[in-house]
């Protein structure tokens, strides 16, 4: 027996699995042999299968075997729980045309049906043939009166259904990059692009700063999503949203249920992703693609369903609470919690934070376990909503047709003249560490993004940063021929912070969101992999005149910024004999030192004091005498001037000469390079003042990189000191020579050169900084004040090898500890030998300041710890990627455990924080 309803109203009965659409069941009875096979009832209850809900056309049809003759006639009538007809019955009776009973709205129809309406109706089928034949009009029955088939079947009627359907509007979400509720385009090269943006959980303010009332917050193009049902049938599905991106008012798109399924009309469509139809109802589930207008908050979106003219419910009804499974067996099943039971087609929605998955069951097994097919959700996801399909005499238990989102301005990127240089990933140079955005003053960007214009086409006003509590507004300016791009011209006037977007005074929602969402992470970049979607500028402002020369060029510049009040430091080669350095908080540079020749080689910093601190190569040599000029130290705590040969407030750490190699072997050399890529570290101590200091340099005549340590006392002043060779100990004299009795003693040690009369003491005011390249004379190999990190060391008289090969670009930082011996010297170099960027540290690298008479200082060899003061010092090392740091995280134990988080430099928590990466020039 083939029991047929025409649920899609095509005129055909037809079951197609991808439209989810069953009209026809097909079933066979238990046998019963009653009066010597005269007589054959059977039985069959398919009403949990079938239901009739086409009056206009619905069909029975059987396949019969054996049997007198080729005629057949029937009846049909509705009966009790015994089989026997109900008292008042309608009896329809006829003859089978092509073995099935065609059936007309008459048959469901007035006020005695012959089919009422009920889910769980019986009704006999009786069957006779030639044998026993039958007046169709009378019922009257001739021949062999007991010769017939009887069926009791058991089914659901429902072609006359005046409920209202049901519709939800599901949340947004995100499961993921390619699962959410954001439209994804292709550009021109292919590269996929989000074309809108969701905060799932609102973050936006109204234009009075009061936090608004929708759910969500979008913007660009999303995706609205929904499901809709109906007991019998759904015709037609609507959807309104507050705007559209061409639309300032309300748009209303619709689907409607055809004889070739749904069709929508609407641009974009109205689409109907899934659906099934049969005895339980209609389901589907349907979508689509918003594109946002005007910004606006508190808005409705309005979902409605059709089943012919009756029209769901416009408001909420009902609510539900999520439920744990029991169990997941897989990805595509749960066992429902207890007392929960299911039907195929029902909507199932798996939920977790953010995530969400609708799916639709298509199978439901006798233990409470359902299943699905195609989405696959992860199994640690056990909350779900099981949408209902229990219904009142009128309506749906549960009905969800509004939802009220905010629609918000969003600015997706900025792109600045450093974006060309990224090529595809265009914040690849044009976004820092911390993704701001270095732009010039006065400079125009562009910026890209979503609901950045409000309905008279005028662009999102922008509040540009002008101090620390003022800020200036300009408009955004399309740019023609392109969507969602626009210009801006920064103000002269514009400092370093956030850039605001505000449209109807609605603010862009890229400041104020969760960084750690997924959603609001930017693209990542070949060397960061931590950009967010905030938008800081880093305004930098531009001055020809910010450093002169005296004479001549600039050459090496170096900038820092003054940590203690914001001010731009400079140091610099300046024209061919003299060296410039900012005078600490006092200005922004000043001549310092001068030369017989041209500077180079230059680093300098200031610590937390603002006291600012310099080395600086001087390239005079003469090689008829043998002398070479100095890599010196100089600071602003002892003062200015001099030259590099004499001094001068200043520690001539080395020769840019030496005599003969390490050894001593060889002719004299001299070499403007000796001294390479020099890099200071500081660290300040905050309860005496002492600064402590860290130096490392490449070795270009010795190949090796060489280190420095110590501590620089907060009561050291400069002193030219002078005396007999005799003498190692000295206190501190005033600028008439007399000494300062409370000065801290200085200690001497003996280099000089051979056969001089009166010898010239290097002073060693502090740790390995000593002022032993006194002369102007080249020196012999010396490696008394410093530590050998990479290259070769001397061992006495023997070479020996550190472990480490050496490179000229190298960079040292220190992480600061509460005390000196808290501190830990981090050093990087790349590795030329092996092409690998290398990585060290030196915990307490002033140790050897500590002690009041210094011992002879030895290299510090990585295989070699001899000495248990060198075991502790020692330099431990790891070749790592040449790629971005930064990622790591400071560790206690392991070698490898100290890394310093890259930072953009700025001020905060100092009293001129407000001048965060905008400071002054004195």
């Amino acid at each position: 027996m083939h029991f047929k309803t025409d649920l899609d109203y095509n005129g055909n009965y037809e079951n197609v699995q991808k439209r989810g659409l069953v009209e026809i069941v097909t079933g066979g009875g238990a046998v019963s042999n009653i009066n010597d096979k005269k007589n054959y009832a059977q039985k069959l209850d398919i009403h949990q299968q079938f239901a009739f809900k086409n009056g206009g056309k619905s069909q029975i049809e059987f396949e019969l075997t054996d049997g007198r003759g080729t005629t057949r006639t029937y009846e049909i009538y509705a009966a009790g729980d015994d089989g026997n007809i109900i008292a008042g019955a309608k009896i329809k009776r006829g003859t089978l045309t092509a073995n099935a009973i065609d059936l007309s709205s008459a048959d469901f129809t007035g006020a005695n049906p012959v089919f009422p309406e009920g889910k769980e109706k019986k009704f006999v089928i009786v069957l006779r043939d030639e044998a026993a034949p039958m007046n169709t009009g009378t019922g009257d029955v001739t021949g062999d009166t007991e010769r017939r088939l009887t069926l009791l079947v058991t089914l659901g009627v429902k072609t006359v259904d005046t409920r209202q359907p049901q519709v939800v509007i599901l949340p947004f979400y995100w499961n993921g990059e390619s699962d959410n509720s954001i439209v994804r385009t292709k550009d021109s090269n292919g590269i996929v692009d989000a074309a809108g943006h969701i905060e799932i959980a609102r973050v936006s303010v109204d234009s009075s700063g009061n936090p608004s009332q929708g759910v969500s917050d979008v913007s660009g193009k999303v995706v609205v999503r929904g499901t809709a049902y109906h007991p019998a049938r759904l015709t037609k599905l609507e959807l309104t949203v507050p705007n559209t991106a061409s639309s300032a008012s309300e748009v209303t798109v619709t689907a409607d249920y055809t004889a070739a399924g749904w069709n929508s009309t609407s641009s974009p469509k109205l689409e109907v992703t899934d659906e099934r139809i049969d005895v339980n109802g209609h389901w589907v589930a349907w979508e689509y693609v918003w594109d946002t207008g005007t910004p606006a908050v508190n808005k409705e979106i309005k979902a409605a369903a059709k089943h012919d003219s009756v029209t769901s419910v416009s408001t909420a009804a009902g609510s539900l609470v999520p439920k744990n499974a029991q169990e997941r067996p897989d990805e595509q099943s749960l066992k429902l919690a207890a007392g929960d039971t299911a039907v195929k087609g029902q909507f199932l929605r798996l939920i977790k934070d953010e995530h969400s998955y609708l799916v639709t069951i298509n199978r439901v097994n006798d233990d409470g376990t359902v299943e699905w097919r195609l989405t696959n959700v992860p199994k640690e996801i056990e909350d779900y909503y099981l949408y209902p399909v229990d219904y009142s005499t009128t309506g749906p238990s549960y009905n969800a047709p509004e939802f009220k989102v905010n629609i918000v301005p969003y600015i997706t990127g900025i792109e600045t003249p450093l974006s060309i240089g990224g090529d595809t990933e265009p914040d690849l140079y044009a976004r820092t560490a911390l993704g701001c955005y270095p732009v010039k003053d006065g400079a125009t960007i562009t910026v890209k993004g979503f609901n950045l214009k409000a309905a008279d086409s005028t662009g999102a006003v922008c509040a540009v940063v002008k101090g620390a509590d003022s800020s200036t507004s300009k408009n955004l300016t399309a740019v023609s021929g392109k969507e969602n791009e626009w210009t801006l011209e920064l103000p002269a006037d514009a400092k370093s912070g956030t850039l605001t977007a505000r449209v109807n005074g609605i603010e862009a929602i890229n400041n104020k969101n969760d960084n750690a969402k997924d959603y609001n992470k930017a693209k990542k970049t070949a060397n960061n992999n931590k950009l967010t979607d905030d938008v800081e500028l880093d305004v930098w402002q531009f001055n020809s005149k910010a450093a002169l020369p005296g004479r001549g060029y600039i050459a090496e510049s170096v900038m820092r910024i003054n940590p203690a009040n914001g001010m731009i430091g400079f140091a610099f080669a300046n024209g061919p004999d003299f060296f410039s350095m900012s005078k600490g908080k006092n200005n922004s540079y000043q001549e310092w030192h001068k030369n017989n020749d041209e500077f180079r080689e230059i680093d300098f910093v200031y610590d937390s004091s603002g006291t600012s601190h310099g080395v600086v190569v001087a390239q005079d040599m003469n090689s008829d005498r043998n002398q070479a000029s100095n890599l010196d130290y100089l600071t602003s705590q002892w003062g200015s001037g001099g030259y590099n040969y004499s001094g001068e407030y200043a520690l001539r750490l080395e020769k840019i000469g030496q005599i003969g190699n390490m050894k001593g072997e060889g002719g004299n050399i001299l070499d403007k390079n000796r001294i390479q890529h020099p890099s200071l570290a500081v660290a300040k101590n905050a309860d005496n003042g002492d600064t402590r200091l860290y130096l490392a340099y490449y070795d270009n005549l010795n190949d090796q990189i060489r280190f420095k340590a110590g501590t620089l006392k907060s009561t050291m002043t400069w002193n030219e000191r002078k005396g007999q060779p005799s003498d190692t100990k000295y206190k501190m004299t005033d600028s008439s020579g007399n000494i300062v009795s409370s000065s801290v003693d200085i200690w001497a040690r003996r280099y000089w050169k051979s056969g001089a009369a009166a010898a010239q003491f290097p002073i060693k005011p502090f740790g390995q900084f000593v002022d032993e390249a006194w002369t102007k004379e080249i020196q012999k190999y010396n490696q008394d004040n410093v530590s050998i990190v990479a290259g070769k060391y001397m061992d006495g008289t023997v070479i020996k090898p550190t472990g480490n090969n050496t490179g000229t670009y190298l960079s040292l930082g220190v992480v600061p500890g509460a005390t000196a011996d808290k501190d830990v010297a981090v050093l990087v170099w790349f590795d030329e030998t092996s092409k690998k960027l290398k990585y060290t540290y030196n915990k307490y690298p002033t140790k050897e300041d500590s002690s009041i008479i210094p011992a002879d200082n030895p290299p510090f060899p990585i295989a070699d710890p001899s000495n248990p003061d060198v075991a502790k010092l020692k330099f431990h090392t790891r070749t790592v990627p040449p790629r971005h740091f930064g990622t790591q995280t400071p560790g206690t134990s392991t070698p490898d455990g100290y890394w310093n988080e890259v930072k953009d430099v700025e001020t905060t928590g100092k009293k001129n924080a407000k001048y965060r990466r905008t400071h002054p020039l004195k």
